[in-house]
């Protein structure tokens, strides 16, 4: 759902565009200020659902993720966190092993 989400708000603009297309033309009585002015609209929410919904943190391993995933996460049980935190430790401890492996020139 939080992949569509900014296409559903992105349909959202075209009624306010057609709207905005309406009330522009009425007041100005040019078609062409009311044909830019709904163009704007519509420029106006892509860069603003971009810079939202692009936005990058990082979470807890360094990893790069979306705003939203924090947003729409779910919580992970205990199982799941100690799971992660004994597969975390067997790289640590296969890292090590293979740092002993190496042979010294």
């Amino acid at each position: 759902m939080k992949e569509k989400l900014p296409a559903f708000l992105f349909m959202l603009a075209i009624p306010l565009s057609i709207v905005l297309y309406l009330k522009v033309e009425a007041a100005s009585g040019s078609e062409i200020v009311a044909l830019l002015s709904a163009v704007a609209c519509y420029l106006v929410v892509f860069f603003l659902l971009a810079l939202f919904f692009n936005s990058r943190a990082k979470d807890a391993d360094g990893k790069a993720v979306s705003a939203l995933d924090n947003l729409f996460a779910e919580k992970k049980t205990k199982a799941e966190l100690a799971r992660e935190q004994i597969l975390r430790k067997q790289k640590e401890l296969e890292a090590k092993k293979a740092s002993e492996n190496k042979p010294n020139p």
